[in-house]
C-alpha cells in the first residue's frame, strides 16, 4: 500500500474513534441527566407523600384513598429500626410518624387509615396502609373469644380491602388467586392449629405471611423465599390499635419498630400528664379539698413503658399496664364527676 492510502486508512480510523468518542460523550449526557431526572423526581413525589402521610395521620378515625406513583411506594424497618419509605432510589424517614404497611404498595390506590392509640389518654396516632393487592384472609373459631375478636375488627376495619373471612382453621384448601401478597390473620387460634406448611403449592414462590392474635401477645409468621417453611416470633401489644398494627404490618421487624416508638411516646406523654395533674392538684388543695388527685398509677405506667422491650417477656407486663390505664381512667372520670379539673 502507498503513503497516500496509508494517510487515508489513518485519517479514516481517526474519524471513527473522534466519533465514537463524541458519540459516547453524548450518550452519557443523555443517561446522566435521564438519571438527574428521575431523582428529582423521586425527590418530588417523595415530599409530597410524606406530606400527604402527615396529613392523613392527623386525620384520626378516618380512612382514604392515596394516589400511588407508578413504581409503587416500598416499605421497610432495619434492625436498629431505622424506618424509611422509597419511591425510586430515593428513601425518606417515617422521622416521628409511625407507620404500618405492606413492603410493597403498588398498582392501585392505597386506602390510608389512621387510628389513635390511647392508653387511657391519647398517645400517638398510628398509620395504616394497604392496598387491593394485598388478600386477607381472617379465621376465627365460632362461639369463643375468637369471635368477640372478629366482630370487633369487622366493625372497625374500613371498607376496600380485599378481606374473606374462614371459620374453618384448616387453610390447605385456599387456592392462589394471584395476589401480590397474601396475609392469613387467625384470631386466638391455638398456636398448634396454624399449619401453614400445608398451602397449596402455588403458594411457595409467593409473599405470604400470617399472624396469630391471642389476649397480650402476637405470633409473627414468615416465610422463607422459594419455600412453603416459616419462621414464628412473638411480640407484645396492648390495646386495639397496635391489633390492627400486626395486620397491616410488612413483617415482624416493622412491628416491633413501631410498638417501640409508640411506647416511647407513651412514657413521655404520661409524664407530662402526672407532671401536670401534680401542679392542678397542688393549686387546689386549699380551694377545693375535696378534688384529690390519686397518681400511684402514673408511676406504674411510667415505669412499665420505660423499660418496654419487644420480647416475649414484657406480654407479662401488659395485665399491670392496662390495669394502670384502666385505674387512671377510672380517676379521671371520677374528678369529672365532681367538677374538678380532669387529668387528661
Amino acid at each position: 500500500m502507498n503513503k497516500r492510502g496509508l494517510e487515508m486508512q489513518a485519517h479514516w480510523i481517526f474519524i471513527l474513534i473522534a466519533g465514537a468518542i463524541i458519540l459516547a460523550f453524548f450518550f452519557s449526557v443523555v443517561v446522566k441527566q435521564k438519571s438527574l431526572s428521575e431523582q428529582k423526581i423521586s425527590i418530588t413525589l417523595s415530599a409530597n407523600i410524606e406530606a400527604v402521610f402527615s396529613g392523613a395521620i392527623e386525620s384520626k378515625g378516618t380512612a382514604q384513598l392515596l394516589s400511588v406513583p407508578k413504581d409503587g411506594i416500598m416499605f421497610a424497618c432495619s434492625e436498629g429500626c431505622e424506618c424509611n419509605f422509597w419511591i425510586g432510589d430515593k428513601a425518606t424517614s417515617f422521622r416521628d410518624k409511625i407507620i404500618f404497611a405492606p413492603e410493597l404498595v403498588v398498582g392501585q390506590d392505597a386506602t390510608a387509615w389512621s387510628n389513635e392509640w390511647k392508653l387511657p389518654f391519647r398517645v400517638t396516632n398510628f398509620l395504616y396502609l394497604t392496598n387491593p393487592n394485598v388478600k386477607y384472609y381472617i379465621v376465627y373459631m365460632p362461639g369463643t373469644n375468637s369471635e368477640r375478636l372478629f366482630d370487633r375488627i369487622n366493625q372497625t376495619l374500613p371498607p376496600g380491602l380485599n378481606v374473606q373471612v374462614l371459620t374453618d382453621l384448616d387453610v390447605s384448601g385456599i387456592p392462589y388467586e394471584g395476589f401480590q401478597e397474601t396475609r392469613f390473620v387467625f384470631l386466638d387460634v391455638p398456636d398448634s392449629d396454624v399449619n401453614l406448611a400445608g398451602l397449596d403449592r402455588d403458594f411457595r414462590k409467593k409473599d405470604v405471611s400470617a399472624v396469630n392474635i391471642h389476649q397480650n401477645t402476637i405470633t409473627f409468621y414468615e416465610k422463607e423465599p422459594g419455600e412453603l417453611y416459616f419462621t414464628s416470633g412473638t411480640s407484645p401489644f396492648v390495646g386495639e390499635a397496635l391489633m390492627f398494627a400486626s395486620i397491616f404490618s410488612a413483617d415482624k421487624q416493622m412491628y416491633d419498630c413501631g410498638v417501640q416508638a409508640a411506647f416511647s411516646k407513651l412514657n413521655h406523654v404520661a409524664q407530662v400528664i402526672y407532671g401536670r395533674a401534680r401542679m392542678i392538684q397542688q393549686n387546689l388543695t386549699m380551694a377545693k379539698p375535696e378534688c384529690v388527685y390519686v397518681l400511684d398509677d402514673f408511676n406504674a405506667l411510667i415505669e412499665l413503658s420505660g423499660k418496654f422491650s419487644t420480647g416475649a417477656g414484657f406480654s407479662q407486663k401488659i395485665p399491670g399496664l392496662a390495669a394502670a390505664a384502666n385505674a387512671i381512667a377510672k380517676e379521671n372520670k371520677n374528678l369529672i364527676l365532681l367538677s374538678c379539673p380532669e387529668i387528661y
